[in-house]
């Protein structure tokens, strides 16, 4: 299972690198490529994991927020909240 993901926050190749090494340490995901020129992911997985899941490998990275393609923004602290709640 494929998905793709945008990704806020990358300014260089340094970043696209963190980002998919945090992401690729997700036991379910195979594989990830990150385009900095498309400030995207795409995610090769065995079953889905939920966006904020993924956000939590980046949490340590407070500059990055990964998004589903059209999806409104929320702020990383809402997010963590509501995985805490």
């Amino acid at each position: 299972m494929i998905h793709t993901y945008a990704i806020e926050g990358m300014k260089d190749n340094n970043c696209a690198e963190a980002i998919a090494t945090r992401l690729a340490q997700h036991p379910k995901v195979m594989e990830v490529k990150v385009s900095l020129e498309k400030y995207n992911a795409t995610v090769d997985m065995k079953e889905h994991i939920p966006t904020e899941e993924l956000q939590l490998l980046l949490a340590p990275e407070r500059e990055y927020q990964i998004l589903q393609a059209n999806a409104p923004v929320m702020p990383l602290e809402d997010a963590i909240s509501l995985l805490i709640d």
